[in-house]
């Protein structure tokens, strides 16, 4: 009996296990290919028309190969000061400080003068939205 007993606690407290990854996975949030459109000769930091908004305090960002490394930083949309820049490796992670609830631009640095492009930087937040 107390096997059992036992068991079905087991059996139990594994399923609750289970379904807390689950839930972990989602309150992650999603992930969005975030375009970046950089126009011929621009140098310095180039941002997003998208709006990233996280709600753990953090934004996870990978970049496509084509952005090669460089640095990345997130631009806060009210007059905040905004986080320091990371440096960023294509096919690497790299998570960035977000304050929960507040909307953000994602920039990455093109060095000097660059050649028109389109960019895109993997960003994991709860929400995304183009005004």
């Amino acid at each position: 009996m107390k096997r059992t007993k036992f068991l079905l606690a087991l059996a139990l407290l594994l399923t609750l296990a289970v379904v807390f990854l689950q839930t972990l996975d989602e309150y992650r949030g999603e992930v969005f290919s975030v375009p970046i459109n950089v126009p011929e000769g621009a140098s310095g930091f180039v941002y997003s028309h998208w709006e990233l908004m996280s709600h753990t305090g953090a934004m996870t960002l990978s970049a496509y190969p084509n952005v090669g490394d460089t640095r990345v930083a997130l631009l806060p949309l009210d007059d905040t000061k905004p986080p320091e820049p990371v440096y960023i490796t294509p096919g690497l992670e790299v998570d960035l400080q977000a304050e929960k609830g507040k909307w953000y631009k994602v920039g990455v640095d093109v060095g000097e003068n660059h050649e028109a492009a389109q960019l895109f930087i993997d960003v994991r937040v709860y929400a995304a939205r183009v005004p």
